[in-house]
């Protein structure tokens, strides 16, 4: 199949306008919640279900412990998990074939979060805690 070169550029037109409107949403959420985008780092990307169901929760946790390993298709592509012991991370993994399918790779690594679900939610003191 051939693409023609009008239609190559309209679909990286396309890619770089929504890649630029998420990146507008996510320092928005950020801004309202009084998180300075410039100071953060991405880590990585995961698209799908995580590790773990407590993103599913009727009560989202504020803070907690994300848990990641990059895919063997290397960064930014990871599988992570919220509040997860290295066993469990690991053990689900081996259970759920679509997450098996990611190839995840070890070293696990944890690192504090906070976690946004909301606009607004949650405020500057729930750094406190990590």
């Amino acid at each position: 199949m051939r693409i023609s070169p009008s239609s190559a550029v309209r679909t990286r037109t396309e890619e770089f306008t929504t890649q630029q409107s998420f990146d507008r949403t996510v320092e928005k959420m950020l801004r309202e919640a009084s998180f300075e985008p410039t100071t953060l780092t991405l880590v990585g990307e995961q698209q799908g279900y995580p590790v773990g169901d407590h993103l599913f929760d009727a009560t989202v946790p504020r803070t907690g412990s994300v848990s990641f390993a990059f895919q063997e298709a290397g960064p930014p592509w990871i599988v992570l998990g919220l509040d997860v012991s290295s066993e469990k991370f690991w053990s689900e993994i081996d259970e759920d074939e679509d997450l098996l399918a990611l190839v995840p790779i070890s070293p696990l690594t944890s690192v504090p979060a906070v976690v946004l679900t909301t606009t607004g939610w949650p405020q500057r003191n729930d750094l406190d805690s990590l």
